[in-house]
């Protein structure tokens, strides 16, 4: 790093838990972002300031007036340009270290292919299900950490996956049967596998209820995935 650099990055190096090495490893990394919307917006433009070295934006939208009152990334002058674009302006203008690569399209299974591939963590930012669904089977296919974020209202969630680690990637035969029986019991379909379990091979129920469903299998699973991790550790 140039002077200027470590003049920009100061407050991450003089911190014990990270330092320079973090910071060469931040200016290093690749984040792909689905999403540059109420989630997607300030998590570019934090992960742009703190230094990541190349972040991938994918989005279909143009900027609307609507989107103002929390898509703190964008301003007035932004409403009708691609929200790609003008991210990249915004983001290159606090940052001009990071490279900004932009797709300005709803991304679906054979474009996430090669974008998951790439980076070193992906950010589910975007606001439907389907997009959902192919992120979570991009990243389980590609061993990828997955950070799912999500907010409505007043409410917020944010879970992070880590396909490289096996025993979260896995359950045994024995868990995975239990929990294809009571995701089926729930309406969902679930593909089976000889010997292992993947959250990707969920599909959700399109049936009147459905966050309800989802709440119920949600927490069974935690529970069936909790004892098996205390059975793996005793």
């Amino acid at each position: 790093m140039d002077d200027a650099q470590l003049l920009r990055y100061s407050r991450h190096i003089l911190l014990q838990e990270l330092g320079i090495d973090a910071q060469e490893k931040f200016a290093a990394a690749r984040v792909l972002i689905v999403g540059a919307g109420g989630l997607g917006a300030p998590a570019a433009q934090f992960l742009a300031s703190a230094g990541v070295g190349t972040i991938t934006l994918c989005d279909p939208d143009a900027v609307d007036l609507t989107n103002l009152q929390r898509q703190i990334l964008f301003a007035t002058s932004d409403v009708g340009a691609r929200k790609v674009d003008a991210a990249k302006a915004r983001l290159t203008a606090v940052n001009p270290d990071v490279r900004i690569e932009t797709v300005p399209a709803r991304v679906g299974p054979a474009d996430l292919a090669p974008l998951v591939a790439r980076a070193d963590v992906v950010l589910d930012c975007s606001d439907n299900f389907a997009t959902r669904h192919a992120v979570n089977r991009a990243c389980v296919a590609a061993h990828k950490p997955l950070v799912s974020g999500a907010a409505i209202r007043f409410d917020g969630q944010v879970a992070v996956f880590d396909t490289r680690v096996e025993k979260v990637r896995r359950l045994p035969g024995s868990a995975a049967k239990r929990a294809a029986k009571v995701l089926r019991a729930h309406g969902f379909e679930v593909v089976d596998r000889p010997t292992s379990f993947y959250v990707a091979d969920v599909q959700g129920p399109t049936v009147p209820g459905e966050f309800d469903r989802a709440h119920a299998w949600g927490t069974r699973l935690f529970e069936l995935v909790q004892r098996q991790r205390d059975r793996d550790a005793s």
